[in-house]
C-alpha cells in the first residue's frame, strides 16, 4: 500500500528500510513477488522521502555473489541468487536518494519469534542442542554472520554520525 506507506513516513527524521523477502529459498518460491518487495518496494520507499530524511537501507552481502579472496566494499556486485539480485536492485534504488546508506549485512541470527532453521547458525545451534553433536560439510566454505544487536548497533552507528555531519 503505497499511500499508507508514504504517510507513515511523515514527520520522521530516519528511516530505516527492512522490508524484504529474504533467503534463496523464499524469493525462488515466488519470484515475481520478491521483485516486487525488494526491487520495486525499495523504489516506493525512496519516492515517499521529504528529501532531508536519513535512509537506513538492510542491504545484504549476497549482493556480491561468489568471491574469490577477501570482499570489500570495491569488490564488483555479482549477485547470483534471485535474492542477491532483487537486493542488489533495491539497494541501487536506494542509493540513487542523497541521504542514503546501505548495509551489506552478512547473515543475520540471533532469537527470534519465528527461529529459521534453514538458516546455518540456528541449524548447528539446534543439531548441537538436539543431537549433541553437529556435523560440518565443506569445512573449506566461508560463512558469514552478524547477530542481530550488532545490526541494531550498526544503525545507531549512522544515525548519530549522519546527526553530527548534517547538522
Amino acid at each position: 500500500d503505497k499511500e499508507l506507506l508514504h504517510s507513515s513516513m511523515k514527520g520522521h527524521d530516519v528511516i530505516i528500510h527492512l522490508a524484504a523477502i529474504v533467503g534463496y529459498t523464499a524469493c525462488r518460491k515466488d519470484e515475481s513477488h520478491s521483485y516486487n518487495v525488494n526491487h520495486i518496494g525499495s523504489r516506493n520507499v525512496v519516492e515517499g522521502l521529504d528529501g532531508e530524511q536519513l535512509l537506513l537501507y538492510g542491504s545484504t552481502g549476497s549482493n556480491y555473489g561468489s568471491v574469490d579472496g577477501i570482499c570489500t566494499e570495491e569488490s564488483p556486485l555479482n549477485p547470483l541468487s534471485i535474492y542477491g539480485k532483487t537486493k542488489t536492485l533495491g539497494e541501487i534504488e536506494v542509493m540513487k536518494y542523497k541521504n542514503s546508506v546501505a548495509f551489506r549485512f552478512a547473515t543475520a541470527f540471533g532469537t527470534s519469534p519465528r527461529l529459521r532453521l534453514d538458516l546455518l547458525i540456528n541449524d548447528l545451534s539446534y543439531s548441537a542442542y538436539i543431537q549433541k553433536y553437529i556435523a560440518v560439510y565443506e569445512s573449506h566454505f566461508m560463512r558469514t554472520f552478524i547477530h542481530i544487536r550488532d545490526i541494531a548497533k550498526s544503525f545507531l552507528f549512522a544515525i548519530v554520525g549522519a546527526e553530527y555531519i548534517l547538522n
